[in-house]
């Protein structure tokens, strides 16, 4: 039972690499296709994906089956999920919301590298960090769930206030990690 612990926070992060090929099939192959189920169908599994991935770090913790292996692999596969959100962020949202967040992960990425390398003691990722991915991630689910409904330009609205909160809990992120760095004797 002790190596099987161990594997249950790995499954739910692993899973991540195949809901997100599977979320990018569906998106690729809409046009082909009944567009509206593929994009339903990719909402969902997107939905499911974040689900795991705010779930497999405590349940990691819970069966005391954390390891550094686990902790940079679910941070490396959420970049894979930012695939199909980038791809979602171009289509249906606008170039504009797309190069910010490109813009944005990018630091996100280098900030993690610095943590990585030890050249960073700031906690990261931090709170706004993980609150500004699950707005992102939200915004992108709704995107796919609701595109082509009668209200859409409603929604649309709505979707793009979550993404513009997301932008500012990531500034707000990484002005904690700065001001962390600057008072660190």
């Amino acid at each position: 039972m002790g190596s099987f612990k161990i594997l249950i926070p790995n499954i739910l992060t692993f899973s991540r690499l195949f809901l997100g090929g599977a979320i990018m099939w569906l998106l690729c192959t809409a046009q082909e296709f009944s567009a509206l189920w593929h994009y339903r169908s990719a909402g969902t599994l997107l939905f499911v994906a974040l689900i795991t991935d705010l779930i497999d770090g405590p349940i990691a913790r819970k069966l005391k089956a954390a390891t550094k292996f686990g902790y940079y692999s679910d941070h490396i596969i959420d970049f894979v999920l930012l695939i199909p959100i980038f791809y979602v962020l171009l289509e249906f949202l606008g170039v504009t919301f797309f190069f910010l967040f490109l813009i944005f992960e990018i630091a996100v990425l280098y900030v993690s590298y610095l943590k990585i390398s030890k050249r960073l003691s700031a906690k990261w990722p931090n709170n706004p960090g993980r609150l500004s991915f699950g707005f992102l991630g939200g915004a992108t689910c709704a995107t796919l769930l609701l595109i082509y409904t009668p209200c859409w330009s409603a929604f649309s609205i709505l979707i793009k206030s979550a993404l513009i909160i997301s932008l500012l809990l990531r500034l707000l992120s990484f002005h904690q990690v700065i001001e962390a760095e600057l008072f660190v004797e």
